[in-house]
């Protein structure tokens, strides 16, 4: 209900037909559609449509905001990077945007024509449009990777830990996405460097391609 970009995980239970998921979501958003409807009015409802078409074009540019958008704009110094204001955004550039809206086409794309085959709809699909669901957006917190600590542990149990596979990759993702590692904060002026302030949107990425590689047929 908070996160409008897990909206993406009803289209993935429509076109994997898990038709009981699609209809618990549905459910959910109408309870609480009419609960917010009660509360805020027409009006407040309408108007956070245009919010999120704001923040689309206008996210910010934070460390913290591991996304695309937030690379590309420290990238080239276009807002604030180690500050935080909560109401300060930087100036609109149109190609960040456009390499924004194409990242996020070609990720949700990956995540839902891949070919799965036998394992369509199963815990390694249904990670993978979680994975995107965080990365594919213009404002990613920290706090939203948070929906992969499960992935992990699944494919620890899963998958890596019968011995299919390097866990290397997993174990370098794990530390990517779960770690606060603040000395890369030091290139936040160096250019070409501070991309790697980017770490968590990079062990996301990764973590995406291992899920892509899963093979096994014994998913629960």
């Amino acid at each position: 209900m908070v996160k409008p970009q897990f909206g993406l995980l009803l289209l993935w239970a429509a076109l994997r037909r898990r038709w009981n998921a699609l209809a618990a979501g549905a459910l959910t958003l109408a309870v609480g559609g009419a609960v917010s409807l009660t509360v805020f009015g027409l009006r407040n409802n309408l108007d956070y449509l245009g919010v999120l078409a704001g923040l689309s074009r206008k996210a910010q540019s934070h460390y913290a905001n591991q996304s695309i958008f937030g690379l590309l704009n420290r990238a080239i110094f276009n807002g604030e990077n180690l500050p935080y204001h909560p109401y300060v955004y930087p100036p609109f550039v149109p190609w960040i945007y456009a390499v924004t809206l194409a990242t996020t086409a070609v990720l949700v794309l990956v995540a839902l024509m891949y070919p799965w085959r036998e394992r369509a709809g199963g815990m390694a699909d249904l990670a993978a449009i979680g994975v995107v669901s965080v990365v594919a957006t213009p404002m990613a917190w920290e706090h939203h990777y948070g929906v992969m600590l499960p992935v992990f542990v699944w494919l620890w149990f899963a998958v890596y830990r019968r011995g299919v596979g390097s866990a290397w990759a997993l174990a370098l993702a794990w530390v990517l996405i779960a770690d606060f590692l603040s000395p890369l904060n030091f290139f936040a002026a160096v250019p070409v460097a501070n991309l790697l302030q980017s770490y968590m949107y990079f062990g996301a990425l990764l973590l995406l391609g291992l899920l892509l590689r899963v093979r096994t047929a014994s998913e629960p």
